[in-house]
């Protein structure tokens, strides 16, 4: 697993000119992050990198590099949202946990290696209802499964993806659509 057991980074909304974090609020306008963007750098030794709820309008992650950490995302009823040039490296759990309405989002160059077969490992976990996804250019390698949906999905794209030493590449057994 990852070495650290913190959380890195969380969104999180202005409120009389404080942070305060949006993890587990409800839908409402004044939970929204919108339009956030996280770029350029490397990220290692923690247990989630990112947590983002409600993370929406063109939220942009794009040209990070993850290493030793447990999850790499944890996205939750966030949507509209680009995910470029992400590279994850040996993480153990989930690279990606898409769940409760991560909807409409796009994954560009998105490379994980890593993360043993042995203890699950998952490139990306797509939970309760997850939809209008596109997947272009993903390679996962040296994990379990690459794409797993645990439940309904529907108008998910996928293009060039590159699956190695993976015992199933896409798992879409209880997806519809």
């Amino acid at each position: 697993g990852g070495i650290g057991t913190n959380d890195l980074f969380k969104t999180a909304t202005l409120v009389s000119g404080t942070l305060v974090s949006n993890i587990g609020k409800p839908e409402a306008t004044a939970n929204y992050v919108f339009g956030a963007k996280v770029k350029n750098g490397w990220v290692r030794d923690c247990k989630t990198a990112l947590e983002a709820n409600l993370a929406i309008d063109n939220t942009i992650f794009e040209d990070i590099k993850f290493s030793n950490v447990t999850t790499t995302h944890s996205f939750k009823k966030s949507w509209y949202s680009a995910y470029r040039n992400m590279m994850s490296r040996s993480v153990s759990a989930v690279h990606y946990d898409l769940d409760d309405n991560a909807n409409a989002n796009n994954f560009t160059n998105v490379s994980i290696v890593g993360g043993g077969k042995a203890d699950g490992g998952v490139g990306f976990k797509l939970g309760r209802p997850v939809s209008a996804l596109n997947f272009q250019s993903v390679n996962t390698e040296s994990v379990q499964t690459g794409i797993k949906a645990l439940s309904q999905l529907s108008a998910v794209n996928f293009q060039s993806g590159y699956y190695e030493d993976c015992e199933t590449a896409i798992a879409l057994t209880s997806a519809t659509g």
